[in-house]
């Protein structure tokens, strides 16, 4: 019972928030239940709850995630609607398992269809801002998320589409090469048969000759990143090795010559670190007949000294750490 002094409608605020906890209220109905009782509600108490049961039903994740993804699935909806949809699918599918609920519902085939690889007419595909937001969606539901990485729509359709638009890294978009970077990283994370035809597919090649096309150092960072998912695989395979052999040693537009100019960039110090702990697999790498075995470690030596060398004290306590060479590599 609410006390009879005071605000009528504090006291109706504070009675709502006293009895919204859902297991409260479970306890209640149980109780009243087991004793063959009823539970005395005002008019207004009553309205207050049918309220808040509302609330709490229409703010489920699920129910919240189907509903935008309707909102996708209106090809008369704006721009500015479909891009707030899948700024909330994307939030939501961040736990892996509502990314498994959006992908059985049928949601990452209907974005990449429609999108991405636009077989079906939607007009908001145009959009270069909801491309990028397509693309952020399906890297968000295929992060470290095997039930979702080995569907056919990823390994296959997926993967057939960042591939054309990798061997055209000269027209696209700096934002778009940016989300082409995270999405192999997305789509090889802990896949080992990915990173195998990766290697059959010479994206490591073409990752390669991004690096030496581009100047920005986020794309850069991006895809050196995408080749340090390759390196984290615990299957290393022998395609994979030989891939890696040809790109480094290739006579223009080496991996080499990259990784050998980047390590001394103190303007880039992101890329400097991510660059470094790709040498540092190189050098771990565990068959050493490849040339970047041994090679990679030389360089990596040389980076120390360098840095040893020229950088500002601050730079060196950052930077260190992610080169030194530790009893792990041969």
């Amino acid at each position: 019972m609410m006390p009879n002094n005071g605000d009528p409608m504090k006291q109706l605020f504070d009675w709502a928030v006293a009895n919204s906890s859902p297991e409260l209220l479970r306890s209640q109905a149980a109780h009243h239940q087991q004793q063959g009782t009823t539970l005395s509600l005002t008019p207004q108490q009553r309205e207050v709850l049918e309220y808040i049961a509302s609330q709490m039903k229409g703010n489920d994740p699920f129910t919240v995630m189907k509903k935008a993804y309707e909102v996708l699935q209106n090809t008369n909806s704006s721009m500015d609607e479909t891009l707030e949809a899948m700024e909330t699918i994307d939030d939501i599918t961040s736990k892996i398992d509502y990314a498994i609920d959006f992908h059985k519902m049928g949601g990452t085939e209907y974005v990449f269809e429609h999108f991405l690889a636009r077989s079906h007419p939607d007009p908001r595909a145009d959009d270069p801002e909801i491309v990028l937001s397509a693309l952020q969606l399906l890297c968000t539901c295929l992060h470290n998320n095997p039930k979702v990485q080995v569907e056919d729509l990823y390994q296959v359709r997926f993967f057939a589409y960042l591939e054309d638009q990798l061997k055209h890294y000269n027209k696209q978009s700096k934002a778009l090469l940016k989300k082409l970077g995270t999405a192999f990283v997305a789509l090889s994370s802990n896949q080992p048969k990915t990173l195998e035809k990766f290697a059959h597919h010479h994206v490591i090649e073409s990752i390669t000759n991004i690096l030496h096309f581009e100047n920005d150092e986020n794309i850069l960072s991006k895809f050196m990143m995408s080749l340090l998912s390759f390196m984290f695989a615990d299957h290393k395979t022998a395609i994979l090795g030989s891939e890696l052999e040809h790109c480094w040693t290739k006579q223009e537009h080496s991996l080499k010559s990259f990784v050998e100019t980047a390590i001394t960039d103190f303007e880039r110090m992101d890329l400097m670190e991510k660059t470094a702990l790709f040498l540092k697999e190189c050098a771990r790498y565990p068959n050493t007949s490849f040339s970047f075995v041994a090679e990679a470690r030389e360089i990596l030596e040389k980076g120390i000294a360098f840095i040893k060398s020229n950088a500002s004290q601050e730079d060196k306590e950052q930077l260190l750490p992610y080169f030194e060479i530790d009893n792990k590599l041969h």
